[in-house]
């Protein structure tokens, strides 16, 4: 929008040969992952504690037949033609998608359904005061009291807990979004795609 351009996001996965949703230059709506495509069926599987969507589960003719490895196709097979996109989402009454996350990245925290991603997003470029390299990512660890635990993690040693707290609450998140805990790392693993490798990240920690 700054430079008179506009974007037009959609939203699929490789199983879904690969597009569920799109918004079209005719009939788009910012924010949104685009509209459901015509023949696709969905349904949303309840998330406890997400009151605004589901987990997306989604049948189709472009959705696969199968996959080669016998545990996941057995798996697959199990859902009688629907695929479970893993994904949190909220779809309107004209068929628009919203993404809220990935089920696998939601967090429960005393009893609630807390986003990391929505977590990493308020953070990310929040402290420009710690140079241009700053990154912070965020992980859970089990708490009995709590259910689980956010964990901030970051290369820059002079980030604080209490300038976080800050950067959180600032985009309108609850406490119980805030990370109670900060780990310092020389740097942030990172996946062939870019983006953060969580699973390498929590071993080095653990170790």
């Amino acid at each position: 929008r700054k430079f008179g351009l506009r974007v037009l996001e959609g939203y699929g996965a490789t199983e879904c040969s690969p597009a569920v949703s799109v918004n079209t230059a005719i009939f788009p709506q910012f924010g949104s992952a685009g509209k459901l495509l015509p023949g696709i069926a969905y349904r949303l599987e309840p998330v406890p504690g997400v009151t605004d969507g589901g987990r997306l589960f989604v049948r189709g003719p472009n959705i696969m037949q199968g996959y080669l490895n016998p545990e996941p196709d057995a798996a697959f097979r199990q859902l009688d033609g629907w695929y479970d996109t893993g994904d949190i989402v909220s779809v309107d009454d004209l068929r628009f998608v919203t993404i809220r996350g990935r089920v696998k990245r939601f967090a429960k925290v005393s009893g609630e359904m807390v986003s990391l991603t929505a977590v990493e997003d308020a953070l990310a470029g929040a402290f420009p005061q710690h140079g241009r390299m700053c990154e912070v990512v965020v992980i859970t660890r089990p708490d009995e009291k709590k259910g689980e635990t956010l964990i901030a993690v970051t290369n820059a040693p002079a980030l604080t807990l209490a300038e976080i707290r800050e950067a959180v609450l600032a985009r309108g998140l609850t406490v119980l979004a805030v990370p109670r805990e900060l780990r310092v790392v020389d740097r942030i693993p990172k996946l062939g795609t870019g983006k953060a490798d969580y699973r390498t990240l929590e071993t080095q920690l653990r170790g």
